[in-house]
C-alpha cells in the first residue's frame, strides 16, 4: 500500500510543473494584448476620404460626397505632411482640380478645427462624367426560350 502512495506522489509532483507553466502562459497573454488597445485608439484617429473636390486652395480641401445639388461641402485642412499622389506617382497640390473625385485618409483633429487631410489620392474610380458617357452599354440579346417551354410546343 505505501508503493501506492508513492507512486501516487510521484506522479503529482510531476504534473504539478506542467500547471504551473501553463498557468504562467495564460498570464502572458493578456499582457501582450495590453498593447493592441493602443494601436486601435491610434486607428481611431482617422477615417477615409471620398468625394469631388469643390475648391482647393494651398491650406484647405473642400469637397462634397456626392453629384447631388443639396450635397453638403466639407473643408479639411492641408498640413506640411500631407501625402498626394496619384497611384503610385507624387503630385502637387496644383495639380488637384475642381470636379476631380478623390479618396484618402483624413485625421480628426485636436480641437473644433478642421480635420486634417493624411493622404489624398486621385487615382480612385472616378464617378460620373465623361468616364461613364464614354463607357460603351452593351446590348441586351434575347434570352433563349426554355427547354421545357420548346418541349411542349412540339407536342403540340
Amino acid at each position: 500500500m505505501k508503493l501506492k502512495h508513492i507512486l501516487f506522489l510521484v506522479a503529482l509532483t510531476a504534473a504539478t510543473p506542467v500547471i504551473h507553466l501553463g498557468a504562467a502562459e495564460s498570464k502572458a497573454a493578456p499582457a501582450g494584448e495590453s498593447s493592441k488597445p493602443a494601436a486601435k485608439k491610434a486607428a481611431k484617429n482617422t477615417y477615409p476620404l471620398y468625394g469631388k473636390i469643390v475648391e482647393v486652395t494651398p491650406k484647405t480641401l473642400t469637397i462634397v460626397r456626392s453629384d447631388a445639388p443639396e450635397a453638403e461641402r466639407r473643408q479639411y485642412a492641408f498640413s506640411s505632411d500631407t501625402e498626394i499622389v496619384h497611384g503610385d506617382t507624387a503630385i502637387t497640390v496644383d495639380e488637384l482640380k475642381p470636379g476631380l473625385w478623390v479618396g484618402g485618409i483624413l485625421k480628426k483633429s485636436d480641437g473644433d478645427g478642421k480635420d486634417i487631410v493624411i493622404k489624398v489620392n486621385t487615382g480612385v474610380k472616378q464617378r460620373g462624367g465623361e468616364k461613364a458617357a464614354a463607357a460603351p452599354k452593351a446590348e441586351e440579346k434575347p434570352r433563349p426560350a426554355k427547354k421545357k417551354a420548346k418541349a411542349k410546343e412540339a407536342d403540340e
